[in-house]
């Protein structure tokens, strides 16, 4: 399964391979393999690889979003409070983005060497 996953390069040899394992196994009738091979659009290499990762995984996303989420919100918290501190939560990624962008497009990084070409660039 894992070389299936990991090692297709070509989303017809992922269906190939996975329809060979499911047969060879008797698992056509497996409800959960089922799901997620009908969800294969969005966790299989192959068929992502279309999209901008900067090479992370899909879990290493996950884990990111949690790990940000975790500073506002935890397992105590009543549905209203969740709602509040989610709202500020994302409030405040929106700001540092703003706070980001108005630096990429206002500032100008320091040169390291005073040349026109460094200047007209």
């Amino acid at each position: 399964m894992c070389k299936c996953i990991w090692g297709m390069d070509k989303k017809e040899e992922f269906d190939a391979k996975w329809e060979e394992i499911i047969t060879n196994n008797g698992l056509q009738d497996h409800a959960w393999l089922s799901s997620i091979h009908a969800m294969r659009e969005n966790w299989v290499p192959s068929y992502v690889k279309h999209v901008f990762s900067a090479g992370m995984s899909s879990s290493q996303r996950a884990e990111s979003c949690h790990s940000f989420f975790k500073q506002y919100i935890n397992r105590k918290n009543t549905l209203m409070e969740f709602i509040v501190r989610f709202e500020r939560a994302l409030a405040s990624q929106r700001h540092k983005e703003l706070m980001a962008d108005h630096v990429d497009n206002n500032e100008k990084p320091p040169l390291p060497f005073q040349t026109p070409m460094q200047h007209q660039m």
